[in-house]
Parts: structure tokens; C-alpha cells; sequence
């Protein structure tokens, strides 16, 4: 325990020795290469940091005389100067993990700093009409804000107090896994994707995806919400993804424990190209954000997606914080080549009758629906009628 407190305080001295140049460097220059150096180098200190604390533990062990020990941290630094990466605690041994818990909460302090001084940089850049440079450093402040979340997964949570309702939403920042299924894209397609998700204040979410084999390289960008448990990220492709990947959309859905999120994957017009589910990386839990007080009680879920013949149909349960209410959004392109988006606003009662008013956003030619259904009781299948100025038809909805 004492030796663990004293290499916590050697690396987070050493990362506010490091760092206090990086926000200097904001008022000094406007060179953004300049900052992102001076940071790299203190990186690669905080990096040598962990080699050196390796040799300290193996002193240590040589004195007491502890082979086997000693030779588990061994191993460790032979496998640390060949890959040069850090384990995260959770994956690290009893006898080094110490060193792993103060090396990440060093590199979370100088990431914090260096996120502070690039925003610094943003604001001097654009005082100085020079807003593609603003605009660069905004790029390169979302990459470390990225890079924070995901070493803050890796360190030690301070408990959280329990709260008194048991269904509290928790926070979807940290890095996730998913294996694609997207058949051509590319060869890394095939591969686990590593998904960085941030989110800020009650529901702001931003994302990255990168391969596992390019960890170093952004294939994908989003931004969204989140409301009632369900995640909606728009998903913009960097220069770096393969040329036929497009801009989608996501709709997910977070698990009752917090460690999936599972829901399609949307063109833009509205054509359904994959299922997605994203497993949360670590052991531990996600940390409790709030309470909305709310729960589905005893009404039947249907929040996913369905199927309306070729169309697709994303549910969302609960709906403003209450249980019984869902909002069921459409998008696709009709056979004149236009496209067609309507919303729905509807109840559903305790035995899985549902009521909803049907809106079409575009085109404006279309006119709006009352529609009346009933969920099957297997919870698969919802059958109705739909009703308009003029017309019906019955409708469909499977899952």
C-alpha cells in the first residue's frame, strides 16, 4: 500500500511538472504542431515513468529475495519495452498494478491539461481571424478528449453512493467493442471495432470508431443525444474509411446493466444495414449519472426496431420519462425516388393495446394517420389499422 502511494505521487507530480509548459504554450505560440509535440514528449516521459517504476518493484524484490514475484515483474518489463503499452489496471498483476493505476491517472492529468490548452489555443486562434488553425485544434481537442475517456476507463472509480431508485441511468463515456458484420466493406470490416464514447452534461453524446488492427486512426465520427435509455448518433465517415461507407445513423438501446447497447444501423434513407451491438470494455459497472424516477412497471415494451414490409420502423419506450408512451420513427425513399419521413406519438396499456397519431413530416402532400394496434403475446408482432382523410389500410409491424 505504501509503495503504491508513493509511485501515485511520483506520477501525478511528474504530470504537473510536465504539464504546466502545455497551457504556457497556448499563450505563447499558434503553432499547433508545437503544442501537439511538446505533449507527445511528455507523454513518452510519463511512459519511460512506468518502465522506471518496473526496475524500482525489482530492486525491491532482489533485496527480499522474492524469485517468484520477481519474475513475474520481469516478464512484465520485457513485454512493456517490447509493446510499449501499459496494461490497464483491471488486466494488470497484483504485483505491478499499482504502477498501472498511477501511470493512467498521470496520463488522465496531462490529458486533462493538454485538452485545456488546445480549447485556450481555439480561443487565441480565433481572436487572430485565423480560423482554419481554430478549426485544426478543435479536430485535434476532440481526438484528446476521446483519448481521456478511454484512459479514464482504465482507472480506479471512486464508489458511488447507491441511489434510492434502483433504475438510474449511468454514463455510456468509455470505450466499447464491436464485431462488424458488414459484409465488403473492407478487411478490417471483419474485426473488432473500438468505439470511444464521451458523453457530457445529462445527454450529449460524441463517438469515435476505430480498427483494432489501426487503433491510431479514426474511421468514423459521430455526435447525438441521448433520452430515455436510447442513444442517437449521427455517423460521419472520415477520410480514413473505406470509400463506400456513407453517413448513418444509430439508434441504441442501453442494456439494464449498462454494458451493451444493441439497435440498428440506419442509411440515410431510412434502409436498414446492420444490427449493432456495442459491449462496454472493463469489468466494472458504468457509473450511476441520475434518476429519472421512472420504470416500465407493468407495460410491455417495444422499444427496437420493426419492420413494416421493406420499411423499417425505430421505436423508442419510454417516451418523456413515461413508461406507457413510445414515439416510432420511419424514413425511406417511395417509388417516385422522394423522400418520405413520418413521425408517430402513441400509448400503450397494460395489455398491449396501443394508440398513436401518425404525422408525415415529408413529403407535405402526405397526409397524417390515426392508427390503432395490438401487440401479440409473444411481444413480436403488432397488427393494426391505419386510418387517414380519404383512406385505410392495415398494417404490420414485426420484429
Amino acid at each position: 500500500m505504501k509503495r503504491s502511494a508513493q509511485l501515485a505521487g511520483l506520477f501525478l507530480t511528474l504530470a504537473v511538472l510536465l504539464t504546466a509548459p502545455v497551457a504556457a504554450l497556448a499563450q505563447q505560440t499558434n503553432t499547433l504542431d508545437t503544442l501537439r509535440q511538446s505533449f507527445q514528449k511528455q507523454e513518452q516521459a510519463l511512459q519511460s515513468g512506468y518502465g522506471k517504476s518496473l526496475d524500482g518493484i525489482m530492486a525491491d524484490l532482489k533485496k527480499k529475495g522474492d524469485l517468484d514475484a520477481y519474475v513475474v515483474i520481469e516478464a512484465e518489463k520485457k513485454r512493456f519495452e517490447a509493446e510499449t503499452t501499459v496494461p490497464a489496471p483491471a488486466d494488470a498483476k497484483d504485483s505491478f498494478r499499482p504502477a498501472s493505476e498511477a501511470y493512467h491517472k498521470a496520463v488522465a492529468e496531462l490529458l486533462r491539461k493538454y485538452v485545456r490548452a488546445l480549447d485556450s489555443l481555439i480561443k487565441q486562434s480565433m481572436a487572430q481571424d485565423k480560423i482554419d488553425d481554430a478549426k485544426k485544434a478543435k479536430q485535434e481537442k476532440t481526438k484528446a478528449e476521446f483519448m481521456l475517456a478511454d484512459v479514464e476507463t482504465k482507472t480506479p472509480k471512486v464508489e458511488v453512493p447507491k441511489t434510492d431508485v434502483p433504475d438510474a441511468p449511468a454514463s455510456l463515456s468509455g470505450t466499447w467493442s464491436e464485431a462488424l458484420r458488414t459484409a465488403g466493406a473492407a478487411d478490417f470490416s471483419r474485426n473488432e471495432m473500438r468505439v470511444v464514447l464521451v458523453q457530457s452534461g445529462s445527454n450529449r453524446l460524441k463517438a469515435s470508431g476505430r480498427s483494432a488492427k489501426q487503433p491510431l486512426t479514426a474511421l468514423w465520427q459521430a455526435e447525438g443525444t441521448i433520452e430515455n435509455g436510447e442513444a442517437n448518433l449521427a455517423v460521419v465517415p472520415t477520410k480514413a474509411a473505406p470509400k463506400e461507407w456513407g453517413p448513418v445513423k444509430v439508434v441504441l438501446r442501453v442494456s439494464d446493466d449498462g454494458m451493451t447497447l444493441t439497435g440498428p444501423c440506419l442509411g440515410m434513407d431510412g434502409r436498414l444495414i446492420h444490427e449493432v451491438k456495442w459491449t462496454r470494455e472493463g469489468k466494472d459497472k458504468p457509473v450511476a449519472l441520475q434518476s429519472s424516477g421512472q420504470t416500465h412497471a407493468d407495460y410491455p415494451s417495444i422499444a427496437g426496431t420493426w419492420k413494416e414490409g421493406n420499411l423499417t420502423v425505430v421505436i423508442r419506450q419510454p417516451w418523456q420519462s413515461k413508461p406507457n408512451q413510445f414515439r416510432a420513427d420511419c424514413n425511406y425513399r417511395n417509388a417516385e425516388n422522394k423522400d418520405v419521413l413520418w413521425v408517430a406519438l402513441g400509448t400503450i396499456s397494460v395489455d398491449g393495446k396501443m394508440d398513436m397519431d401518425l404525422d408525415h413530416r415529408t413529403p407535405a402532400n402526405y397526409k397524417s394517420q390515426k392508427r390503432s394496434g395490438e401487440l401479440s403475446p409473444d411481444g413480436k408482432t403488432i397488427t393494426g389499422r391505419a386510418v387517414w382523410d380519404g383512406g385505410a389500410h392495415d398494417f404490420t409491424w414485426t420484429k
